[in-house]
């Protein structure tokens, strides 16, 4: 965009200390997430092409990230809870004959229920 042009981004200096720590603590609106206030980042750690987002396309992209992790994460998690479930020892000592003794010991196959 050009310059001066409207944004829906800000950056605001304070004169001190005090000031930058009591900002984020006032109201500064009725609805209190119209405004979210927090330390400036510096000028070198800012992209400022994506200053000019639109907000509803900022919306999508929050959401598509949102639902992507929740896909990873289903997509790891129900696997793994579905191979921890077969991984317990009396399942273990079923398919393999000789942990028959150390299934009997109680504090040894506690301890090894832990670990699986």
């Amino acid at each position: 965009q050009a310059q001066g042009s409207p944004s829906t981004a800000a950056f605001v200096s304070l004169s001190s200390i005090t000031d930058a720590a009591t900002a984020p603590q006032i109201l500064q609106t009725i609805r209190p997430s119209w405004w979210i206030t927090n330390s400036a980042p510096l000028p070198s750690d800012v992209d400022w092409t994506v200053l000019h987002i639109p907000r509803w396309q900022r919306m999508v992209l929050s959401k598509m990230v949102f639902f992507s992790i929740a896909a990873v994460w289903l997509l790891f998690f129900v696997p793994v809870t579905f191979i921890a479930g077969l991984s317990t020892l009396s399942n273990l000592s079923s398919a393999l004959p000789f942990l028959d003794p150390v299934v009997d010991i109680p504090f040894v196959a506690s301890f090894l229920e832990g670990f699986l």
